[in-house]
């Protein structure tokens, strides 16, 4: 062994050394010597693209963070008339800007909702429920000025100006009854070959991203018109409101009766670990926002599919059969006053 080393000791010094290489020998081996003397997380770090960082999953901090719109130490007078005349609308913004810094710290909320409230706040567009742009907001100079000139009033209070867009920006980050109702009409009309029927929808009402809810169930229509034909075009939609602990949930189910998936649960699950598909890209664009489950018979086997789920449940759960009406899309969405 000792033999061993000194051999290899003895070649090694050879070859940095040696004055009888040539210079391509000595550029060969400087290459050599170079390529080993990176580590291998180095190697596998030049070799490996960046990684996205992803947000992780949790509507129970969203929930928190929306809960601020019902409070006056909140966001609350960003919607809604003062309770008093005993602050100026500067000083308002003033608080709720700080209070955006200081809630938004230590939870995991949504790019796209922070966007949505900060845009409202300090400029730039903003989109509202139905995804058109406003370019409009409480960082346009002209409000100020016109809440200094009226003895400190609301903005809100300019019926058919500021109001119009406070009332849009309202709608934006609230579901109002019956809001959602209307929100499946519009979206119904899209897809004329679908025959929708709806239960108890004008009855919810919750804090959300409506943009977002508005072009994921939007998403999930497109994709129930796509593999529909004519034996599957009924489609059942509810509202089911429920509470869990401190949590108020509001579920939202859509059935497209008697239709199931041919595929089995493994096949589409390869296909969503694959990043592909119509299921990886609305659970992104929910992601943070909702619980998402979807049940079926995949290929005869009756499962609950949990997409984005935050309580500990298993990923995929076999259910009863016979409660399988057909391919059923689960969102379910927390509050908290």
């Amino acid at each position: 062994m000792e033999k061993a080393n000194r051999d290899i000791k003895d070649f090694v010094y050879y070859m940095t050394h040696s004055k009888s290489l040539t210079k391509v020998q000595q550029s060969k081996r400087d290459s050599l010597f170079s390529r080993d003397m990176i580590t291998p997380n180095k190697l596998k770090e030049g070799n490996t693209k960046k990684e996205k960082k992803e947000l992780i999953h949790s509507p129970k901090d969203t929930a928190l963070f929306l809960s601020l719109f019902n409070r006056r130490e909140g966001f609350k007078y960003l919607t809604h008339n003062y309770d008093n005349n005993s602050m100026s609308l500067s000083e308002m913004l003033q608080h709720i800007k700080i209070v955006y810094e200081e809630e938004k710290r230590g939870k995991i909320i949504p790019e796209s909702l922070k966007s949505l409230l900060f845009n409202f706040l300090n400029g730039k567009y903003w989109l509202d429920s139905e995804g058109k742009k406003c370019t409009d907001g409480y960082w346009n100079s002209s409000w100020m000025e016109w809440s200094e000139t009226n003895n400190g009033k609301h903005p809100i209070t300019d019926i058919g100006g500021m109001e119009t867009t406070i009332q849009r920006f309202r709608h934006t980050v609230r579901v109002i009854a019956p809001d959602l109702e209307q929100m499946v009409n519009r979206i119904a009309v899209k897809f004329p070959s679908l025959h929708i029927s709806m239960s108890n929808l004008d009855r919810a009402d919750f804090y959300t991203n409506v943009f977002i809810l508005n072009s994921r169930l939007s998403e999930i229509f497109r994709d129930i018109n796509d593999h529909a034909n004519q034996k599957h075009i009924e489609v059942f939609v509810e509202y089911i409101p429920d509470i869990v602990g401190a949590f108020f949930l509001h579920r939202i189910r859509i059935t497209q009766i008697a239709s199931f998936s041919a595929k089995s649960i493994e096949d589409v699950l390869r296909k969503y670990d694959s990043t592909g598909g119509f299921f990886y890209e609305n659970a992104e664009k929910l992601k943070g926002y909702c619980n998402w489950s979807v049940e079926s018979l995949w290929n005869g086997e009756p499962f609950r599919w949990n997409i984005l789920d935050d309580t500990g449940v298993e990923k995929i759960v076999r259910i009863d059969a016979d409660d399988v009406k057909g391919f059923t899309h689960i969102l379910t969405f927390y509050q908290i006053d």
